[in-house]
């Protein structure tokens, strides 16, 4: 009878009692313990945050300068190997200018710079030749330049190249250097790549402790501290140690230092830096005993302003769940005009809007109905009219195929042969691209189709332009192809190469077959395109996006090979200006 009592007791508690006595159950009493351990424990985990903080520092700041140094490598790689500059490089000019050629290529080690911009301050190719050395990105070597370490280690090191730092001091920038050689094994200049440090120096910047990236040499090469503040007995600390990465404590005199070091080797070159981070433990003990002060002095005045706003919070939320019950008690007994909003964003609210929405459906039903049959009779008298519009305006395609008929059999009723020729090669044409569909064709109809357009051409360039196809005669060509896979490049050969040649035109369909592949070939010696309209039509086939609009017959067919049948397959296409361009389409030999 007791326990009876006592449970409907605590079924009566208001709302109010009952979040206050909540609040200090579960809020106050757990607050003030946890404060008073975290507090007791902030010196041991303040002290790890920094240690982990600064880990985190050195890790990113290494592995930053690790990508830099593998694309400098890379990109030094690329460049070293380039016949075209090492041409340029060795080449005695005398009294001539630069070639067109020449120009193309430095032009194109300036592309290279600017694509890389995000990467490298500058790209620098310095070399003897005094023809070339007043040309941006040449230079000349002169002999204060070979008098530097970083030319001379360069020099020692050979084809793997040399990290190291160009500059002096504050001025100083990570560089990474490379011999170029001619055929011969000749040194002809030195290739060197500045790194661009600017998200290093923000991260440097951004970081409370003293952040250095020293050189393997022991010299540093950047820092966010002045150079005055540098503390040098500390760097000797770290100059001795032969692991990879670690994090240490150092002692000198009163002072007690962290310090997390990581070093950062290159992957071909020879070289290398070191990404080194100090904290001064006095600085981190001193901010932990304001911590702590801080700590008690907020606990309590957050203690007294919780109560407060609890307080203050009960008695809104009491408040508005009575308004809500009136508000359903209203609706409960169907008087909606009587229905008052409650405004506001909380779970009340969200309540009340859906009775207020469940009101508003229940009223709108009857009209919903009514309007949705209405709009379905008009839908139905409009599909209706689309339907019988459409039947009126189809054209049988045997109404197109027998009036070209029609018209040949009046050309040859009238002796016009090659009126005759012209219409029924052109029905074959409109026939097949009609009936055209995803179903598989065999490689001799293509053959046919593309002979027919051909003729074609043949009759309206006669012999300004000649055409030939070679089959060889292992080909089979009854096996099945996807359709219309040679037509669009036969016709782009004529429409971009050679409708605007001057001269002789000449097209060549070769189809031929190795062990794995049936390769179609179509040539011509059209006017061709220049280098970089070629290189955004391979980007395009690579990628699959059309960037240009002129691109998207022929990389529709491209797209169609590899989705049938791989990736390896597809199209290559090779062009130079004023020499003609050269398509290849290649699919699988076995179907």
């Amino acid at each position: 009878m007791k326990k009876s009592r006592k449970r409907i007791h605590l079924k009566n508690i208001r709302l109010r009692e009952r979040m206050l006595l909540i609040y200090i159950i579960g809020g106050i009493i757990p607050f003030i313990g946890t404060s008073i351990y975290v507090n007791s424990h902030a010196g041991t985990e303040v002290l790890d945050a920094s240690r982990t903080a600064q880990e985190e520092t050195v890790s990113f700041l290494a592995t930053e300068t690790s990508q830099l140094m593998s694309i400098a490598e890379r990109v030094s790689e690329e460049l070293c190997s380039d016949r075209d500059l090492l041409r340029i490089v060795e080449k005695d000019y005398g009294e001539v200018q630069l070639s067109e050629k020449d120009q193309q290529e430095i032009e194109k080690l300036r592309r290279l710079q600017e694509d890389y911009r995000e990467c490298f301050t500058d790209i620098v190719v310095y070399t003897g030749n005094e023809a070339i050395y007043e040309i941006d990105p040449f230079a000349l070597l002169t002999l204060d330049e070979q008098q530097m370490t970083w030319y001379r280690q360069t020099v020692q090191s050979g084809e793997k190249g040399f990290w190291g730092y160009y500059g002096e001091e504050e001025e100083r920038q990570i560089q990474f250097s490379r011999v170029l050689t001619n055929s011969e094994e000749e040194e002809v200049g030195v290739l060197a790549l500045r790194l661009n440090t600017r998200l290093l120096d923000e991260q440097m910047n951004g970081s409370s402790a003293d952040v250095l990236l020293l050189h393997a040499d022991g010299e540093i090469v950047r820092t966010n501290l002045p150079w005055k503040r540098i503390n040098f007995f500390l760097l000797k600390q770290v100059s001795d140690f032969s692991k990879i990465t670690e994090t240490i404590s150092v002692t000198r005199n009163v002072d007690e230092y962290l310090l997390t070091y990581r070093k950062v080797s290159p992957m071909e070159g020879l070289g290398g830096f070191m990404v080194l981070c100090i904290q001064d433990y006095r600085e981190i003990k001193g901010t932990l005993n304001r911590i702590s002060l801080n700590t008690y002095f907020f606990v309590g005045l957050s203690l007294v302003i919780s109560v407060i706003m609890i307080v203050w919070f009960s008695n809104t939320f009491g408040t508005r769940l009575k308004a809500l019950r009136r508000q359903m008690f209203l609706v409960a007994n169907g008087r909606y005009e009587a229905v008052e909003p409650i405004a506001g964003n909380d779970e009340i609210a969200e309540i009340y809007r859906e009775v207020e929405k469940m009101m508003g459906d229940i009223q709108d039903l009857t009209t919903n109905i009514v309007e949705e049959k209405v709009q379905k009779e008009k839908l139905h008298t409009r599909q209706k009219e689309v339907e019988f519009k459409m039947l009126a305006s189809q054209i049988n395609p045997h109404f197109l195929y027998n009036t070209l008929e029609t018209i040949r059999m009046k050309a040859r009723v009238n002796g016009q042969k090659e009126i005759e020729d012209l219409v029924k090669m052109l029905a074959k044409i409109l026939r097949r691209n009609i009936q055209v569909s995803n179903q598989m064709v065999s490689l001799r109809s293509e053959i046919e189709l593309v002979e027919n357009y051909l003729k074609i051409q043949e009759y309206r360039f006669g012999d300004r332009i000649t055409s030939n196809v070679v089959i060889d005669p292992v080909v089979d060509l009854d096996r099945k192809v996807m359709p219309l896979i040679i037509q669009p490049f036969v016709e782009n050969a004529f429409v971009h190469g050679l409708e605007a040649l001057t001269g002789q035109g000449k097209l060549t369909i070769e189809i031929t077959q190795n062990e794995e592949d049936v390769i179609i070939y179509v040539r011509d010696n059209g006017v061709g395109m220049p280098y970089y309209k070629l290189g955004d039509l391979r980007h395009t086939l690579h990628s699959g996006e059309n960037a240009d609009q002129t691109h998207i017959g022929i990389n529709n067919v491209n797209q169609r090979l590899k989705i049938q049948y791989g990736d390896r397959y597809g199209i290559r296409i090779d062009s130079s200006e004023a020499n003609g361009t050269a398509i290849e389409i290649h699919i699988p030999k076995n179907p």
